[in-house]
This record gives C-alpha cells, sequence and structure tokens, in this order.
C-alpha cells in the first residue's frame, strides 16, 4: 500500500510539471495499472497467507483435539485398569480371608478331635493300669497267702521234730539240714528276711561239717532264737521255735 501510494504521488507530480501531456498520461496510467496489479498480488499473497494460517490453525485445532481424545482415552484405560486391578485384589484379599478362616476351623477341628481321641486313650490306659493293678495285688496276695501257709506248714514241721528229738540239739544232722533247707526257701521269698537266711546258711555249713562244733553253732543258734522271737511276738507257735533254738544255743555254748 506504501509503494502504491507512492507511485500515485510521482505520477501526479510529473503530471502537474509536463501540463498534461499524453506521454505523462501514458505514465500514469502505467503507473496506475502496475500498481493495481501489485495491489491485486498483495491482495491475493495476503488471502493465500490468511488462508494458510487458517488451515494451520484449524490442523492445530484437530491436532489438539485428538490429542485430547488419546489423553481422554488413556486416561479412561487407565482408571478402567486401575479399577479392574482393585477388583482382583479385593477378590484376592477375600479367597485369602476364606483359606485362612477354613484354615482355621480345620485346627479348631483337628484339634478338638486330638484333644477327645487323647483323652479316650488316657481314660482306656487308666482302665488297663487299673485292671492290672488289680490283678498284680491279686497275685500278689494269693502269693502272699501261699508264703504264710507254707511257713506255717514249715514252722509246725520244725517245732514237731524239735519236740519228737527231745531238744534242738537231739535233732540229728540230716534231718536239721532237710529242715534248715526248707527255711532257706521259705523265708528267701519274703522281704526282709535276708539276716535270718543269712544265719540259716552258716548254720547249715556247720552241720555239714560233721562234728558239731559247740563253739561255732551256739552263738548262731542264739542268734536265730532273737530274729524268731522278733518275727513272731504274738504267736505261740514261733516262740516256742525261738526258746528251743535259744536253749539249744545255751547248751551248745557251755
Amino acid at each position: 500500500m506504501k509503494n502504491l501510494l507512492v507511485i500515485l504521488f510521482a505520477a501526479s507530480f510529473a503530471f502537474a510539471s509536463c501540463g498534461g501531456d499524453n506521454s505523462v498520461s501514458n505514465a500514469v496510467n502505467e503507473a496506475s495499472e502496475s500498481a493495481s496489479d501489485m495491489a491485486s498480488d498483495a491482495a491475493n499473497k495476503t488471502g493465500e497467507l490468511a488462508s494458510d494460517m487458517k488451515d494451520g490453525a484449524k490442523n492445530m485445532a484437530d491436532k489438539a483435539g485428538n490429542m485430547a481424545g488419546d489423553m481422554k482415552d488413556g486416561a479412561s484405560n487407565m482408571a478402567d485398569k486401575a479399577g479392574n486391578m482393585a477388583g482382583d485384589m479385593k477378590d484376592g484379599a477375600s479367597n485369602m480371608a476364606d483359606k485362612a478362616g477354613n484354615m482355621a476351623s480345620d485346627m479348631k477341628d483337628g484339634a478338638k478331635n486330638m484333644a477327645g481321641d487323647m483323652k479316650a486313650g488316657a481314660g482306656k490306659m487308666a482302665d488297663d493300669m487299673k485292671s492290672s493293678a488289680n490283678g498284680m495285688k491279686d497275685k500278689m496276695t494269693g502269693a502272699a497267702g501261699d508264703m504264710e501257709m507254707s511257713a506255717k506248714d514249715q514252722l509246725k514241721s520244725t517245732v514237731s521234730a524239735v519236740k519228737d528229738a527231745g531238744g534242738i540239739t537231739s535233732l540229728a544232722p540230716s534231718a536239721a539240714i532237710s529242715n534248715i533247707d526248707g527255711w532257706i526257701s521259705t523265708l528267701g521269698k519274703m522281704d526282709g528276711t535276708d539276716a535270718i537266711v543269712g544265719n540259716l546258711t552258716m548254720l547249715k555249713s556247720e552241720l555239714g561239717k560233721g562234728s558239731i562244733n559247740g563253739a561255732a553253732v551256739g552263738p548262731i543258734l542264739m542268734k536265730l532264737a532273737d530274729q524268731t522271737k522278733d518275727m513272731g511276738k504274738t504267736n505261740l507257735t514261733v516262740r516256742t521255735l525261738a526258746s528251743a533254738l535259744k536253749k539249744g544255743g545255751e547248751a551248745l555254748s557251755k
């Protein structure tokens, strides 16, 4: 536009200076046409530039819209994935809780069953032990009764043999040894008779030598007399045997 004004101004000045000559008129016309062409070209270029800018702006707007859409879709996808992940985590936690509950229930039932089995086993064991104890008690009672009966029979036999012989010192060594063997067998099965069995064993050894050594046999008979008397303080037969042993001991010790 500035160039067009300059041309028009120059043409007007030339026309005024030349007094309206045809050559000047022609120059003005040419300048005017040139100015018109330049203006038209400028307008066209300006239009094209504006159209290009418009198209560029539209493309940028489209790209921005597409980018915004993509971002929106991406955000939506991320939100969906996060939702799915949260759902999976929730389901997993629920499954774990269910499994833990089932496990706890199984452990509780197992412990309950085990306690019941242990209780039943303990009860059965107690019953078995009680029955076994009663059986042992019966056996021990029977054995004690048998030993007591055997001791009584042995005592009667010894007292009878001593009386028949006329005293402990008159009893034949073979009969005495046989009687002592019976006592060792009977007393050896009882508790607390080790001392008596020991003295009986020594007495048997002395009697087996053939000739009786009164100095050795007498003290043994005296000890047996005291031990026998202590065992049967309230039993007349035992006291009788103890008295016979003591008399024999005293006789042999003189």
